[in-house]
């Protein structure tokens, strides 16, 4: 004979669109505490830059997060304007952040990139500023979602370039980020970077 407890239904978790809510204001105010922590409200030289692309990962995690919930708790997850609004800051974002980057060391006198780059962060950050670029260019790739589903396979292979890639940013950031760097935001972006890590093992191993 069965117990009651076997017989209790499994209570789920239903909050998931709250939750999300939530994490992005989290996001949104955690971002511009650590900026204003190092720029001190001033919008010289890489402050906006580095605002922009402090939120523009802050809500792709967000990203990830929500495809989470819905995979593991809530299959009627419906975060379609909340995402599109977001994906929208998020690609103004990340092609707005190298070319303030790059405008500004071009008024500082190091000219154009990549000789800019280099002169400025010195030669050894060079393999940093590369997978940047290489991040970039996923996440662009991924913009022609409407095109390339046209092809599943090739398609399967963007999204898991568009998840190395955001690793990829995570140690670019680490490397090249001064808030990042030179903060307590440090912390919260080994967050983002291991439970990253937890959502690929969710997905790519755990799912299978």
């Amino acid at each position: 004979m069965e117990s009651a407890l076997a017989k209790k239904p499994k209570k789920e978790f239903n909050q998931s669109k709250n939750l999300v809510c939530a994490i992005y204001l989290l996001a949104t105010s955690l971002s511009l505490a650590a900026w204003a922590n190092y720029y001190k409200g001033s919008v010289a030289g890489f402050s906006i830059a580095s605002l922009l692309v402090l939120l523009a990962f802050g809500y792709m995690w967000v990203h990830y997060l929500s495809s989470f919930l819905k995979a593991n708790f809530q299959e009627d997850l419906n975060t379609r304007i909340s995402f599109r609004i977001s994906q929208v800051f998020v690609l103004a974002a990340i092609i707005a952040h190298p070319i303030l980057i790059s405008a500004n060391l071009k008024n500082k006198g190091y000219g154009s990139p990549p000789a800019s780059y280099e002169a400025f962060f010195g030669s050894s950050k060079e393999i940093f500023i590369l997978l940047g670029g290489i991040s970039l260019f996923a996440f662009l790739l991924f913009e022609l979602k409407s095109i390339l589903k046209k092809y599943p396979k090739f398609w399967s292979y963007v999204l898991m370039f568009n998840d190395l890639a955001m690793l990829l940013i995570i140690i670019h950031g680490f490397n090249l980020g001064l808030v990042i760097s030179s903060t307590w935001f440090k912390y919260v972006w080994l967050i983002y970077g291991l439970s990253l890590l937890f959502f690929y093992y969710d997905n790519y191993i755990n799912k299978k």
